[in-house]
């Protein structure tokens, strides 16, 4: 098991980032205890989300999301405390 995994324990603590809503998981597919495949729907039903490969899709913008992706491999450091020499990222958890 992987941090990266989506744990069927964990799902409790998930809101539709649309509505707030719990999310409710339908159509699973398991492997190894983990999530593989399925969606995340809405209390509501108004709002769905595909599992792909363990992880949740919120983003429904292809646009949006290929821009985070280049973005990430363009400037994999630059969010990171280390590299940065500012705790910027310690701070905002605590």
């Amino acid at each position: 098991m992987t941090k990266n995994n989506l744990n069927p324990k964990l799902l409790a603590l998930l809101r539709c980032p649309q509505s707030g809503e719990k999310l409710i998981l339908e159509d699973a597919i398991y492997s190894q205890d983990q999530i593989q495949s399925g969606r995340l729907v809405s209390e509501d039903g108004n709002f769905h989300y595909p599992v792909h490969d363990f992880i949740p899709q919120s983003v429904t913008e292809p646009k949006y999301a290929d821009s985070f992706g280049f973005q990430w491999k363009e400037f994999p450091k630059t969010q990171l405390d280390s590299y940065s020499g500012f705790p910027i990222s310690e701070n905002r958890l605590y």
